[in-house]
């Protein structure tokens, strides 16, 4: 999760010429990281919500989408 969060925070604060290799970076990093907690921790596990939270405002604010990434 912090990977995501580090290329999150890349995406939104650098330069304009990291912001779209930050974001990929940080889509793919999400991805993994919601397929490992979907694999191995409970639905309401601390972990768990506060990636879907992180993977949320990253989707929102980044990606500008409402849409859930699978």
């Amino acid at each position: 999760m912090s990977k995501a969060n580090y290329f999150r925070y890349m995406a939104e604060f650098g330069s304009d010429a990291e912001r779209e290799g930050a974001a990929d970076n940080s889509l793919e990093a999400y991805k993994i990281a919601m397929e490992t907690a979907e694999g191995g921790l409970s639905p309401t596990n601390m972990v768990r919500l506060g990636l879907a939270l992180n993977f949320s405002i990253f989707n929102y604010g980044i990606l500008k989408s409402t849409e859930r990434y699978a």
